[in-house]
């Protein structure tokens, strides 16, 4: 068996969909020969073989609405189809989404749903009409959450071929060392350290977050790189608040993980649906830490954390909420170690690469049994 995964921007890109694609290649590739179409950063089209899998990297000219426009998408896609038995796409990827219609080889289509289109409203009758047309052909659609389909008017029209099935994370890639840990403590050793992580982009609700730390007495990281840097550092400039709130750009694998390790509480303040999962909550659960989360409607972010299980859940675009749930919890010490402790154990029985890739793995075996 032989899966091409076609996914919107090649690593090390880091996004959501980029990092579990990475963890789910390299966990499939134990069982089955499996390789990546994406999209690179720069002109050029490359082919890059790992120890675990290829990457066809297209070249990019521009992104457009947070999507890469590449020029040659679709005759990749055609050379590529006939050395595979199953096509593995992840969306949204409005090219990917039009070339796999246009395509006319019958290669059985696995439809990975990561988000619907939130922002890009002007564009949506025409993507509906194209993803609809996907799903349509696809053999199978892997869902995040219930949560998420339950909103998903599209993933409803098609909810006998839905699998849900989360996201997943593979521990070793986000371990910490003590030596790493312990200098980060040494940095912020006079308050507690609160811990966000993701893209700097809009639907990440890091001005809210932000706008709380006035009312906390700790230190707040923010790892990350994106559009919206320039704006979240001239706040924190407005808020006087340079000595307590550390913008670190970007954060290597190999190192991440210290700061899961070395922070009290995470937080994803996330605003709108775009943020349908939020991975960076799994990533913490591993490392035993609370997890402060927003009530998104129809989003997985809360299904991932539980109010009062793994962590607390409050309003979005609310900054005394957020300073609230922080203070509150970073007061009740054994509170905070009972919900870490639930999200530990959480991600041991749901979020494991390895389960996640076992799951998948089944649906390419019945599709394949079937053919």
């Amino acid at each position: 068996m032989r899966v091409l995964h076609v996914g919107k921007f090649c690593p090390p890109v880091k996004g959501g969909m980029e990092t579990f694609i990475v963890d789910l290649l390299k966990y499939l590739s134990r069982s089955i020969d499996v390789d990546l179409l994406c999209v690179r950063e720069d002109l050029r089209d490359r082919v890059i073989h790992t120890p675990f899998y290829t990457i066809y990297g297209l070249g990019r000219i521009s992104n457009i609405l947070s999507c890469p426009i590449t020029l040659n998408l679709y005759g990749w896609l055609k050379a590529l189809i006939p050395h595979y038995s199953i096509l593995h796409v992840h969306l949204p990827h409005p090219l990917a989404t039009l070339a796999c219609i246009l395509d006319n080889s019958h290669i059985p289509i696995v439809v990975h749903w990561h988000s619907d289109v939130v922002r890009q409203q002007m564009f949506s009758p025409i993507y509906e009409w194209m993803v609809t047309k996907l799903l349509d052909k696809a053999s199978a659609v892997i869902a995040t959450s219930p949560h998420y389909v339950k909103g998903s008017q599209l993933l409803n029209r098609f909810i006998d071929k839905v699998h849900v099935i989360p996201l997943g994370v593979d521990p070793h890639r986000i371990e910490a060392t003590k030596e790493g840990v312990e200098k980060i403590k040494a940095t912020f050793r006079d308050r507690p350290i609160i811990l966000t992580v993701g893209r700097l982009v809009y639907y990440k609700g890091f001005e809210y977050l932000i706008q709380a730390m006035r009312d906390v007495d700790a230190y707040l990281i923010i790892i990350g790189i994106g559009p919206y840097y320039r704006r979240l550092e001239r706040l924190i400039r407005y808020h006087k608040l340079e000595s307590r709130v550390k913008l670190l750009g970007y954060v290597p694998s190999e190192t991440l993980g210290n700061y899961y390790a070395a922070c009290d509480l995470f937080v994803l303040p996330s605003i709108e649906r775009s943020e349908a999962f939020g991975i960076v909550q799994v990533e913490a659960m591993y490392h035993g830490k609370p997890v402060i989360s927003t009530d998104i409607p129809y989003s997985g972010v809360t299904w991932v954390n539980e109010h009062n299980v793994t962590g607390w859940v409050v309003p979005p675009r609310n900054p005394k909420a957020l300073a609230d749930a922080i203070r509150y919890l970073l007061n009740d010490v054994a509170l905070s170690k009972r919900l870490g402790e639930n999200g530990r154990r959480k991600f041991g029985q749901c979020f494991h690469i390895k389960y996640v890739a076992s799951y998948i793995y089944k649906i390419y075996e019945d599709i394949t049994a079937n053919k």
